[in-house]
């Protein structure tokens, strides 16, 4: 073989011009250095994915030295793609760049945003779309899609969305600014969120992005055939619905008109800056660097009841048993605590019996106006003691709520 490469090295070459002439000997040292590099990379991939399995332990050193290891070998990779084939792979170096200034910036413990489209439809959004569309739409597009449960129709704003606002807007450096001192202690967290909430309210979404928001509740209202199309808007913060909910910190807003969506948009980014969610980040230790802000848009729905299941008591989880509340009308109040809820005990085994109830007054319900917005209205005398669940849908929903348990691994 060798004999042979030396041979053909000699006598043959590229076609083209013969002053740039490249030798098969050095075309296939450099292909066999190709193979040997990316061999290299996946075994340091996978030494990285079991140390991340849990079975190993190891420290940012490991991890830095790792990525810098990583760097060295995929841009050598690079350098040879280019050798074997000139010109052929530029867009590999605008790739690795990208990549590369992330990865810096994971490392210093900022938040990564994705470069993906404003507008996402739950159709396409998977598991792995946390920092995309953020939690609460990865979870409500998952139930949707993979576990084929019934799930109002919607998009979600995304991650990246909320970037372009703060860059179009040039509020960046200025937020910045803010927080640094409300860290440091020389602003207090009322000024520094008010400063931020004037700066929000007062900016604008860059016309692509308002394009791109009008575009996504077009195709909404097209599909669904819902005229007029009224909308649920609600946060879905990277990391929301994980083990730091912020249940009920962030604004909601229930059957808006399109026409209103951009001015919800801009509330509910404002609203990753009030001063309760302020704290609790603090409290939390989550660094205002990792704020990053996706929207769920979903079709209304005018419920007749709606509630809160919890698939084991967090208040007691040796009891093992669901913890279910429920009222006439729409949710966002019973979330809020502003109207009375039913409150069921269910067992966890099927037939999922009700272990213990209590029923109380609920004297109104929180329902969708016609053409939009929500008023309180009272609930009629006969209904205002029934229980507002039945066997049947207590079951339905214990049921459901264990599949979703068993797909997440958790309560």
């Amino acid at each position: 073989m060798d004999r042979f490469l030396k041979w053909a090295g000699r006598t043959l070459t590229r076609r083209g011009d013969l002053h740039e002439t490249v030798s098969l000997v050095s075309l296939f040292s450099t292909f066999k250095r190709i193979l040997e590099l990316n061999n290299t990379i996946l075994e340091l991939i996978a030494d990285m994915g079991d140390k991340l399995g849990g079975d190993y332990v190891f420290d940012r050193q490991y991890i830095h030295s790792s990525c810098r290891q990583m760097d060295t070998l995929v841009y050598e990779l690079i350098y040879n793609f280019h050798t074997l084939a000139p010109k052929k792979y530029q867009a590999l170096d605008i790739v690795f760049r990208s990549i590369k200034k992330d990865i810096e910036k994971e490392l210093a413990g900022q938040v990564v945003i994705p470069q993906t489209e404003y507008v996402i439809s739950y159709d396409i959004i998977t598991g792995d779309f946390d920092d995309v569309v953020g939690g609460k739409n990865t979870h409500i597009a998952e139930v949707r899609n993979r576990l084929g449960m019934r799930v109002p129709e919607g998009f979600a704003i995304t991650t990246r969305a909320f970037q372009s606002f703060l860059d179009y807007n040039r509020i960046q450096d200025k937020l910045a600014g803010i927080l640094e001192n409300w860290e440091h202690n020389r602003i207090s967290t009322r000024d520094a969120s008010q400063k931020i909430l004037g700066m929000i309210s007062s900016s604008a979404p860059a016309p692509a992005l308002s394009r791109a928001i009008k575009r996504g509740t077009k195709e909404l209202q097209q599909k669904t055939g819902k005229h007029p199309l009224l909308l649920a808007v609600r946060s879905s913060a990277m990391g929301e619905d994980s083990e730091h909910t912020f249940a009920g910190q962030y604004q909601s807003f229930l059957n808006q008109p399109p026409q209103n969506l951009i001015k919800c948009y801009k509330d509910i980014l404002a609203s990753a800056y009030s001063p309760s969610v302020m704290e609790y980040r603090r409290q939390k230790g989550i660094s205002e660097h990792e704020v990053a802000m996706a929207v769920a848009c979903q079709c209304m729905i005018d419920a007749k009841v709606s509630g809160i299941l919890y698939s084991l008591d967090p208040l007691d989880p040796s009891r093992d048993v669901m913890v279910l509340s429920a009222a006439w009308g729409l949710g966002l109040p019973i979330v809020s605590g502003k109207v009375a809820a039913d409150r069921f005990m269910v067992s966890r085994q099927f037939p999922h019996n009700v272990q213990s109830l209590d029923i109380v007054r609920k004297s109104r319900r929180l329902a969708a106006g016609e053409n939009g917005g929500c008023e309180f209205e009272p609930v009629d005398a006969e209904m205002q003691t029934r229980m507002s669940l039945s066997d049947a849908q207590i079951r339905e929903l214990a049921e459901a709520a264990l599949v979703i348990e068993r797909y997440f691994k958790c309560p």
